[in-house]
């Protein structure tokens, strides 16, 4: 399950900037407890699915996952071993920009428990660091 849009405006983007402001809005909409990011990062398509699996597999059906991030800028690349030139390389992967303090997820479980040590097993899988929140 690898996220893209479904359209885009424009088929290849530039790769900018991810600005480290940190948010100060830590407000959960749906669930329960959060991961929040401390780093400014660029979350992937497949890093999301691993983090999303992770916590599947731990939860054993016993709650419900939200997802605040979706990945809709493309990233391109050439191929290994081409020359330089011939423009811009194709839409290798998809990824959204993080700031500091931008919630990734919520999770809504009866046991708190179980919800606090699957999104534990799941931080590991973020090319950041973040904490757990739940209010």
């Amino acid at each position: 399950m690898l996220l893209k849009p479904k359209a885009s405006k424009f088929a290849k983007a530039h790769k900018g900037r991810v600005s480290s402001n940190f948010k100060t809005s830590q407000n959960l909409v749906k669930g329960s407890i959060a991961i929040v990011a401390l780093q400014p990062s660029r979350l992937t398509a497949a890093q999301i699915a691993a983090v999303d699996l992770t916590i599947k597999r731990a939860l054993k059906k016993e709650g419900e996952l939200f997802w605040r991030v979706f990945p809709h800028i493309p990233a391109s690349a050439k191929p290994a071993e081409v020359r330089m030139g011939k423009g811009k390389g194709s839409n290798d992967f998809w990824y959204t920009r993080i700031q500091p303090g931008a919630i990734i997820l919520e999770l809504v479980c009866s046991n708190h428990n179980l919800a606090y040590l699957s999104l534990l097993s799941a931080r590991s899988k973020f090319p950041f660091k973040s904490f757990i929140i739940s209010p």
